[in-house]
């Protein structure tokens, strides 16, 4: 008995201590701010747009000269087969022409009949005279990796603002649920002082006893209201610390006793009208639809790729030689120390390069299906939300004259009732109905708020004149 005191003296203290603290206010500024700086999702993001920056540097390495250098010696019985020394730079181009440039310097007993003995410079190009002369695999590798990057910066942007306006959920579901436990807080105030006056009538003769267990009654049902009232403002608090992410990467969990500094307010939301205007004015500029316009890009970069196969691959190579640095004249190209090649490849069928190709006319189609697609449905959604809007601003009016109205009725139940002219029941019934239309009206109010954000959501998923 005596251990089971003990724990009750802790729980009383410990609840007291709790509730007793000081609350600690969170504005909408400050928790936005908070999400877009540590959030690992935007941090993600971040760096996956970064990545594909580095990607393009990467496909340009594709136009990077390179510089190899070889050396090697073989020798068996004291016989020197070979000793070489070579090096050479090769230039590639925007086009399929290749440059290069380099020295070589061989010795030895054992050599092959096609190599020349001693140091032999040379100066060579490498040309393309069909396929990939125009469109090659470099060229295009560097213009799609452009493609990609812009890309990703509409993929993650989107993504970015999905998470914002998630947060924006959380945070106005929040605000809503701290009101209503606020106002059941109030009501339940209310009822138990009503139910300290009826019992006092009561023992005073004034009242029947059965009034008593009516403002009971009533005072029970509005603690049981309070109490589901306070679970769910407890679950939004913990649901909103999702969003909240400290600077070494560990989740922030928000005290329960913390309290939104702002309060369910639409007035901002009256310039719906003017943001959905100009949404379906720049309908184009939406980073959804401009992923698409630069996968098109991308595509037809590809389509031509695919073209050049159809083609055939013809290479020329020619290479100028000097032998010891001696001085020559370097015309005529084809008469002297010189060395050239052509190299001729054709596929008879060609069924690889057919089916390549309506492949990729297939993805252009599903593309543009794709487009047709996104468009439609940002217009809806556009059109959807403003709807939404003008409903729930209509609605909420004329649920704040209606809270009005319940309001007065109540005042003269309650006169009625001080007169002897009414009873309990009937100012339940009125309390009842003015908390479930105050509540309703906070409900709608949170609504208007969210499809508020959905309209913002789109506005900041536009391209930037």
């Amino acid at each position: 008995m005596r251990k089971n005191k003990i724990l009750l003296l802790i729980f009383l203290f410990t609840s007291y201590h709790f509730f007793a603290q000081d609350s600690i206010a969170l504005s909408y500024a400050n928790y936005i701010s908070w999400v877009q700086k540590n959030h690992p999702i935007i941090k993600i993001s971040d760096w996956e747009k970064n990545i594909a920056q580095n990607n393009i540097l990467k496909a340009k390495a594709l136009l990077d000269p390179n510089i190899s250098a070889k050396i090697g010696e073989k020798k068996i019985d004291n016989t020197l087969y070979y000793n070489q020394k070579n090096i050479e730079m090769n230039l590639p181009t925007w086009y399929g022409i290749d440059f290069n440039i380099g020295t070589n310097d061989l010795t030895g007993n054992k050599l092959n009949n096609e190599e020349t003995k001693g140091v032999l410079n040379h100066v060579g190009i490498s040309i393309p005279l069909a396929r990939d002369l125009v469109y090659n695999k470099r060229r295009t590798a560097i213009q799609q990796s452009k493609n990609f990057s812009k890309m990703t910066f509409y993929e993650q942007e989107m993504l970015k603002n999905e998470i914002l306006l998630e947060a924006n959920f959380s945070f106005w579901e929040w605000v809503k649920n701290y009101e209503i436990l606020e106002l059941n807080k109030k009501v339940l105030d209310l009822n138990k002082k009503r139910y300290q006056l009826v019992k006092k009538s009561f023992e005073l003769g004034e009242r029947p006893a059965i009034d008593t267990v009516e403002a009971f009654t009533q005072l029970q049902s509005f603690e049981a209201k309070t109490i589901e009232s306070q679970n769910k403002y407890n679950i939004s608090t913990i649901e909103l610390s999702q969003f909240l992410w400290k600077e070494n990467g560990e989740n922030y969990n928000l005290p329960l006793f913390t309290k939104p500094s702002e309060q369910l307010n639409t007035q901002f939301t009256q310039d719906y009208f003017i943001i959905t205007e100009k949404l379906l004015q720049n309908i184009d500029a939406q980073y959804a639809l401009n992923y698409y316009f630069e996968k098109s890009k991308s595509l037809e970069l590809e389509r031509k790729l695919k073209w050049q196969n159809f083609l055939p691959k013809i290479n020329f190579n020619y290479n100028l030689y000097n032998k010891e640095f001696k001085n020559q004249d370097i015309l005529p190209l084809f008469d002297n120390n010189y060395q050239y090649g052509i190299k001729l490849e054709l596929p008879i069928f060609m069924r690889e390069a057919r089916a390549d190709y309506q492949n990729i006319k297939l993805k252009i189609l599903q593309n543009d299906e794709n487009i047709k697609f996104k468009n439609q449905e940002l217009k809806t959604k556009i059109q959807t939300y403003n709807a939404e809007m003008g409903n729930f601003l209509s609605l909420t009016q004329n649920n704040e004259s209606l809270i009005e109205n319940y309001k007065r009725l109540l005042k003269a139940e309650e006169i009625k009732f001080s007169n002897g002219e009414s009873s309990l029941f009937l100012i339940n019934s009125r309390e009842n109905k003015l908390l479930e239309t105050q509540e309703k009206f906070l409900e709608l109010k949170a609504k208007t708020i969210k499809t508020y954000f959905k309209l913002n959501w789109l506005e900041n998923n536009t391209l930037k004149q």
